[in-house]
């Protein structure tokens, strides 16, 4: 697995002056130190890079902001510009919590590709065959990454341009192109070969069509599962981003 950069970064300790200012005497000053805190607090959690964070630390990150909101005093008071610095703060909090359940879901995906693929080469052995268990633990085992790879491929095909350009500076291997039945079942055949199979042998108790069609409409499941997690939103702004990397780059 490969090292992920902890990118996750602790709220500067500058923010925290708010909970001393807020007592202040002045309620003037306090005001605008608070809206002060605010904005710095909002703008280093800007910087945070989430594909590599746990979702616990997102959710606390969020509540850092709430908690430095909710400390602002006289809210009735504020300037357009100050409520502007104040929404832009619940924004964030709210984005974090969703890309928190974004990277849960991918984690989910991640660990049922390595738990439940197996079930795909049990559901396409033709009935009445006797595979020998060699066979079948060699696909066993391929699967996952055939599974992995088709899922990435179905979730690179999703993203944007300006997405591409992200997920590319920290992968070489990356493409966004759709995944088909047909290519998946030559990748399939391909490897069977490879690992010295003769594939008129394979197809009497390997039905290798609807074993690729499986695969692909699982992976396809599985990106639909991570996007309808979060709003279109958090999608489009760095989710899927993010979802990508945990999953398919530092995973």
């Amino acid at each position: 697995m490969k090292s992920r950069p902890r990118l996750v970064r602790a709220i500067s300790l500058s923010v925290v002056a708010l909970f001393l200012l807020a007592g202040a005497s002045d309620c003037g000053q306090a005001i605008k130190s608070a809206i002060a805190a605010v904005g710095k607090g909002s703008d280093d959690a800007a910087k945070v890079v989430v594909h590599s964070a746990q979702p616990s630390e997102l959710n606390s990150a969020a509540k850092n902001l709430d908690d430095l909101v909710a400390k602002v005093p006289e809210r009735g008071s504020l300037s357009p510009q100050e409520l502007k610095i104040i929404a832009n703060a619940e924004d964030r909090a709210a984005a974090f919590r969703e890309f928190a359940t974004l990277l849960g879901v991918s984690d989910g995906v991640s660990s049922s590709i390595t738990s439940e693929s197996w079930i795909l080469v049990r559901g396409s052995l033709i009935g009445g065959s006797h595979p020998s268990d060699a066979f079948v633990a060699y696909m066993d085992n391929l699967v996952k990454g055939l599974v992995k790879d088709t899922t990435c491929s179905s979730f690179a095909a999703l993203m944007s341009a300006q997405q591409t350009q992200d997920v590319a500076q920290y992968t070489t291997t990356f493409t966004r192109i759709q995944p088909s039945e047909a290519g998946v079942r030559k990748g399939v055949e391909d490897h069977l070969t490879t690992a010295g199979y003769m594939l008129e042998e394979v197809r009497w108790f390997l039905d290798t069509a609807g074993f690729s069609s499986k695969i692909v409409g699982t992976a396809k499941g599985y990106v639909g599962k991570m996007k309808s997690a979060v709003s279109a939103t958090a999608w489009n702004n760095s989710g899927a981003t993010n979802a990508y990397l945990r999953l398919c780059v530092f995973n």
